[in-house]
C-alpha cells in the first residue's frame, strides 16, 4: 500500500512539474515577443497611433492614413487566402487577406500639441484607432501573424507634383503583431490571449537590427497607464509654404510669406535716409533638402526696387538697408520658419517695432533714441507675418548761432577789441621808453 502511494505521489509530481514546464515554456515565448498578456474576461487589444509631426503654427491639413493589415502566417503555416483559417481585419479594400484601418485629420484637431524636444520649431498631434481586433472572430484558437504598414499617396490634393507649396511624408514603418489566441471556457469560442508586437521596419525604412529588440506596446490608450498612445506608431511630416501660385515667378507685391518693412515719421524726418538691418533664419527641423538660402526682394509702393532678389542666409546672418516705403519681401519661407531681425541705431531717430504673426499684432515699445532694436525669436505662421520698424524724429536742436543775439555779441566783441588794444598800445610805450 505505501509503495503504491509512492508511485502516485511521484506520478503527481511528474504531472505537476511537466504543467509547470508547459507554462514556462508559454511564458517564455510571450514574454520573448513582450506580449500583454489578457483573459477571458478581459481580451487583450491592440490600436494603431499616428504621429502627424508638423513646424509650429501650421494649421492641421485635412488628410487621411490607410494602415493595411496583411495575415502572414498561421500555427507557423504561411497564409492561404483560398482558405477561411484567418480572418482578415478593418474594411476590405478589394484584395483578397488584406484589411485596412484610416485615420483622418483636419483643422479641427488643433490641439494638443505637443513640442517635440529635439527637433527645431516642431510639433506633434498623435491619434489612435480603436480596437483592431473588435468584433473580429477567429475560426479556432493558435497562434496568428500580422504584419501593418501603411499606404502611402493617400492624400491626391498634396501629394500631387503640381502642388509646390505643400510636402507630405508617409511612413515606412512596418509591425509584426503575433495573437495568441485561446477557446473560452464554454469552448463555443474564442478570444486573444497574449499578443506580442514588434518594430521590424523604422520609419525611414531603415531595418530594426538584431540589436534592437524593436518590441512595442500596442494596448489602446497604453498598458496600464504607463503610456497615452499606442506604441505602433506611424510618423508622418507635413511642411506648408504660403508662397506663390507659381513659386519660380513669384510677384513680391502681392505674395510674400514674411516682410521687413521700413517707415520713417516726424517733421525733421530724412525719408531718403538708409537704415542697416540684419537678419537670421532658423528652418524647421522637418524641411526636406534645406537650402542654403531663401529670396528676399526689394520693394516699395512703386513695385520691385530691383528685379533680381536677395539670398537670405539659413546658416547666418545677412544685413540689407531700408529707407522710407520700403520692404524686404519673402517668398518661400515655410511656416514655422523662425527668424530674428535686427535694426541698427540711427543717431536723432527713435525706434518702434511692431511685428505680425499669422495676422495677429504684437506691438513693442519705442526704444531710445539711436539704440538698436532686435525683434527677438519671431516665427513665419499662416499668412499674415511681418516686422513693420518705424523710426521718429519730430525735433532738431538748434546747435547754430541765435540771430536776437547779435546785437549783444556784438558789443562783446568790441569791448575786447578796445582792451586788447589799449594793453598793445601800452607794452609797446614802455619798450620805447627802455
Amino acid at each position: 500500500m505505501l509503495r503504491k502511494s509512492k508511485v502516485i505521489l511521484t506520478f503527481t509530481l511528474a504531472l505537476l512539474i511537466c504543467a509547470t514546464s508547459i507554462i514556462s515554456v508559454l511564458a517564455t515565448n510571450l514574454n520573448n515577443n513582450e506580449a500583454i498578456i489578457g483573459s477571458e474576461d478581459k481580451p487583450v487589444q491592440a490600436a494603431i497611433t499616428k504621429n502627424l509631426r508638423l513646424p509650429m503654427g501650421t494649421t492641421v491639413p485635412k488628410v487621411n492614413f490607410n494602415f493595411v493589415i496583411t495575415p502572414k502566417t498561421v500555427d507557423g503555416v504561411e497564409f492561404n487566402p483560398t482558405e477561411p483559417n484567418m480572418p482578415r481585419l478593418g474594411a476590405l479594400s478589394g484584395t483578397p487577406g488584406i484589411g485596412t484601418f484610416t485615420l483622418s485629420f483636419s483643422d479641427t484637431d488643433e490641439d494638443p500639441r505637443t513640442p517635440i524636444d529635439d527637433l527645431v520649431n516642431v510639433d506633434s498631434i498623435m491619434k489612435e484607432t480603436g480596437n483592431i481586433f473588435a468584433n473580429v472572430d477567429f475560426p479556432h484558437a493558435g497562434e496568428f501573424v500580422y504584419e501593418i504598414t501603411e499606404e502611402a499617396n493617400t492624400n491626391s490634393a498634396i501629394d500631387a507634383e503640381s502642388n509646390k507649396n505643400e510636402w507630405l511624408s508617409y511612413s515606412k514603418a512596418k509591425y509584426t503583431i503575433t495573437l495568441y489566441v485561446a477557446d473560452t471556457k464554454d469552448g463555443k469560442s474564442t478570444y486573444i490571449y497574449g499578443l506580442g508586437a514588434r518594430l521590424t521596419t523604422k520609419d525611414d525604412g531603415e531595418a530594426v537590427g538584431d540589436s534592437e529588440s524593436g518590441k512595442v506596446d500596442p494596448t489602446p490608450g497604453g498598458y496600464e497607464d504607463k503610456y497615452l498612445f499606442s506604441q505602433m506608431i506611424f510618423a508622418n511630416d507635413y511642411v506648408k509654404t504660403n508662397g506663390p501660385v507659381d513659386p519660380e515667378n513669384p510677384d513680391p507685391m502681392t505674395e510674400s510669406t514674411l516682410f521687413v518693412s521700413k517707415t520713417v515719421t516726424g517733421d525733421f524726418s530724412n525719408k531718403l535716409q538708409l537704415f542697416d538691418f540684419k537678419i537670421s533664419l532658423t528652418l524647421p527641423s522637418l524641411i526636406p533638402n534645406p537650402p542654403n538660402y531663401y529670396r528676399a526682394y526689394l520693394v516699395d509702393s512703386n513695385g520691385r526696387v530691383d528685379d533680381s532678389y536677395i539670398a537670405v542666409s539659413t546658416t547666418g546672418e545677412t544685413e540689407f538697408r531700408l529707407r522710407d516705403g520700403q520692404r524686404l519681401v519673402f517668398v518661400d519661407t515655410p511656416v514655422g520658419t523662425g527668424y530674428m531681425v535686427e535694426e541698427i541705431g540711427s543717431a536723432n531717430y527713435s525706434p518702434s517695432l511692431t511685428v505680425t504673426t499669422g495676422g495677429e499684432k504684437m506691438d513693442y515699445a519705442e526704444r531710445e533714441m539711436g539704440e538698436n532694436f532686435p525683434s527677438g525669436p519671431q516665427l513665419v505662421g499662416e499668412p499674415g507675418n511681418s516686422a513693420a520698424f518705424t523710426n521718429r524724429r519730430d525735433t532738431i536742436t538748434p546747435t547754430g548761432l541765435n540771430l536776437n543775439d547779435l546785437p549783444f555779441i556784438g558789443l562783446i566783441i568790441l569791448g575786447l577789441g578796445t582792451l586788447i588794444t589799449f594793453f598793445v598800445v601800452k607794452v609797446r610805450k614802455r619798450a620805447r621808453n627802455y
